[in-house]
């Protein structure tokens, strides 16, 4: 029986991949990297100091220094987000429905903590979940299962009885290596993948989401 529900952020709740896509577009263009959007598709979900490393394995630049760019594309981040609605269709009603379940609640993300706060704050959702949590926190992001397995020992709960909620494959693949279940709503762009026959349940739309559905897994 599910227990608690724990939400992704980005390209979940609020659709601030675009923006995470043109930011990570243009530290490629600043380093001369040519990078195609299959191979780009990759590294959704991924923290920004893995995407930074996935790049640089892929094509190294001189002078690295992933720390100081790191806090440039966090910079840049906020800059293009900044005064942007980027709530998701459904978001706020999958959350009030979790809530009103009486079911446990929390978000796990890739971002780090302090753009979490930013979205908490901006849609006066302080008081609609029990734990927040950043991968950032953990010594390894998505698709390791740690920030997952870490929000379930916080909030009490078996992995076993959490579902998890993601937009990517990377963030799928994290919940249920954690022996969670997951629904999974992707990019319409890539919603018949057929890597995401691994989760539990496939939406459009967070609008789709129902008690039944969650009380089904």
């Amino acid at each position: 029986m599910i227990k608690a529900v724990i939400f992704d952020m980005d390209g979940l709740l609020i659709n601030s991949e675009p923006y995470w896509r043109q930011v990570e577009i243009e530290m490629l263009q600043r380093f001369g990297i040519h990078a195609t959007e299959e191979l780009a598709k990759d590294t959704y979900g991924l923290r920004t100091d893995e995407v930074i490393r996935y790049w640089y394995d892929y094509q190294p630049w001189p002078d690295p220094d992933h720390e100081q760019l790191k806090a440039d594309l966090y910079t840049r981040i906020r800059e293009l987000i900044d005064g942007a609605d980027i709530l998701m269709d459904g978001a706020i009603e999958a959350i009030r429905l979790v809530r009103d379940a009486g079911l446990l609640s929390a978000i796990a993300s890739s971002s780090p903590r302090m753009m979490i706060d930013r979205f908490i704050s901006l849609y006066r959702l302080d008081e609609s979940f029990d734990l927040i949590h950043s991968s950032e926190e953990e010594a390894f992001g998505k698709p390791h299962p740690a920030v997952y397995l870490s929000v379930a020992a916080k909030l009490g709960v078996a992995a076993t009885s959490c579902l998890a909620i993601e937009d990517s494959l990377n963030g799928v693949i994290a919940a249920k290596a954690a022996r969670m279940k997951a629904i999974v709503v992707p990019d319409p762009l890539y919603f018949d993948d057929q890597r995401y026959v691994i989760a539990d349940g496939k939406l459009r739309s967070l609008k789709e989401l129902s008690l039944a559905m969650i009380q089904s897994l």
